[in-house]
């Protein structure tokens, strides 16, 4: 089977999830997504509405990061965070499991978290993506976290591997 740059290019995420990101940075990353026709922008929830508005029109997802990068919100929290992204026009939601919970092999919680942050998203018919933070797991914690979601009709599950300063296990 061949593949186009456009097919490719539809499985990239178009990322900027920096803490000091402009106005005129989103511009650029909403500009350059549908230079390349990627398939999404991923922001930070309160950067939603802004690319929202600048990609009206288009097939690319407005992407909105909840609870990142810890993870380390109340359930609640990330359900109102999650709501308010709706609200503003994300049309793609990911969130980042509650990692102390992950650690404490909680997985009552873990599971009730994703329930109810799936159970939103598809009220709303947007894909929902949990992100596992890794680069703070053990390996036993890791090979665990990927069993919770089989039934849990999640699009896809994010293991991201590190941040700037990962923490050695």
């Amino acid at each position: 089977m061949k593949y186009s740059i456009d097919d490719f290019a539809q499985l990239i995420d178009h990322t900027n999830l920096h803490a000091a990101a402009t106005e005129a940075d989103m511009e650029k990353l909403c500009e350059e997504a549908q230079k390349y026709h990627f398939k999404m922008v991923a922001i930070n929830q309160v950067q939603t509405k802004y690319c929202a508005t600048q990609l009206k029109g288009t097939d690319i997802h407005t992407g909105a990061a909840i609870s990142f990068p810890l993870g380390q919100t109340t359930i609640k929290c990330k359900l109102t965070e999650t709501s308010t992204a709706l609200q503003g026009g994300a049309n793609e939601i990911d969130y980042v499991v509650n990692v102390t919970q992950v650690r404490a092999h909680n997985w009552d919680y873990v599971e009730r978290e994703m329930k109810q942050m799936v159970d939103l998203c598809h009220e709303h018919q947007v894909p929902c993506k949990v992100i596992f933070e890794n680069c703070y797991l053990t390996k036993a914690e890791i090979s665990n976290s990927p069993q919770l979601p089989s039934a849990l009709s999640l699009i896809l599950l994010k293991l991201r591997l590190a941040l700037v300063f990962p923490v050695q296990r």
